[in-house]
This record gives C-alpha cells, sequence and structure tokens, in this order.
C-alpha cells in the first residue's frame, strides 16, 4: 500500500491543470478515488503520506475553485476524507458533526436574540437605523447558519456512506 499510495503522490505532483475547471477537478477527483481504493496505509506511515496527498491536493484545489463559498466547500471536504481515512475516523467525523450542532444553535441563539429586539420597533413607521442593522446582521448569521449546514450534510454523508453495509 506504501509504495501505490507513493506512486499516486508522484503522479499528483506531476498533475498539471488544463485550465479547464471541471475537467481539472474531476481529475483531482479521480487522485482521491484512486487513493481511497488503495487501501489504509500502515500507521507509521498513514500521517506522513496523507499529509503529502491532501496538503497537495488542497493546493490544486484552491487553485481551480472559483467563488470564497466554493473553495471554503472543497478544502473543507478534504479536511473530512482526511478525518475520516486517520485512525479513528468515523469518532472524528461524529466530533466534528458535534461541533457543528454547537455552532449552528450558538448562531441560532443570536438570530433568535436579534428578532427579539426587532420587536421593539414593530410600531415603528419608519425604518431607522438601528433597525436596518439588526435585519442585516440578522441576514448574515443566517447565511452562517446555512454554511455550517452544508458542512454538516457533507459529514452525514460520510457517516451514511460508512454506515452502510458493503
Amino acid at each position: 500500500n506504501v509504495q501505490h499510495k507513493e506512486t499516486i503522490i508522484q503522479n499528483l505532483h506531476g498533475f498539471a491543470a488544463s485550465g479547464n475547471a471541471e475537467n481539472d477537478i474531476n481529475s483531482l477527483k479521480e487522485f482521491t478515488k484512486q487513493w481511497q481504493e488503495s487501501g489504509q496505509a500502515p500507521a507509521s506511515e498513514r500521517k506522513r503520506l496523507n499529509d503529502a496527498f491532501y496538503n497537495k491536493l488542497e493546493e490544486f484545489y484552491g487553485a481551480i475553485a472559483g467563488n470564497d463559498t466554493e473553495k471554503g466547500l472543497i478544502k473543507y471536504k478534504l479536511k473530512l476524507e482526511r478525518l475520516e481515512n486517520s485512525d479513528n475516523g468515523r469518532d472524528l467525523l461524529m466530533k466534528e458533526n458535534d461541533f457543528i450542532k454547537k455552532q449552528v444553535n450558538e448562531i441560532q441563539q443570536q438570530v433568535n436574540v436579534y428578532e427579539n429586539n426587532m420587536d421593539f420597533f414593530k410600531n415603528a413607521k419608519t425604518k431607522n437605523p438601528m433597525m436596518i442593522d439588526l435585519e442585516n446582521k440578522i441576514a448574515a448569521e443566517k447565511s452562517k447558519i446555512d454554511e455550517w449546514k452544508k458542512k454538516q450534510n457533507l459529514i452525514k454523508a460520510m457517516l451514511n456512506k460508512d454506515s452502510k453495509p458493503a
């Protein structure tokens, strides 16, 4: 397995972006598929190999991805794959899922506070700057919740994939 993984890393280092983002992403996904199919490396080599592979992969994805949200999700998915391929992958994914639940709950509590504060302005005839500020904060917090939930869905998909019988 070590030799096979070393070969995949060498091939990845030799990869040159074509300029077509979709083709490049599919090529990188093929590298990931080969990596996962090559099985687990011995514990003594696993961290070194995984770091070499995923750092290079992250470098390529960062150069290819378009907007910041897309880059963020791609990098996050790589992080999850790295967690999944570690010794206690399922446990690490569960911890990450719990962390996201906590983040979503905290943000939701903040949104609830903002919405409660909005009630003080419900009888105002015109929108004052404070009300506009609260509306902007609510919108920003809700978009954060959406980002966290997308990440949580990635984790759930990985956990469900792991739990399905082969």
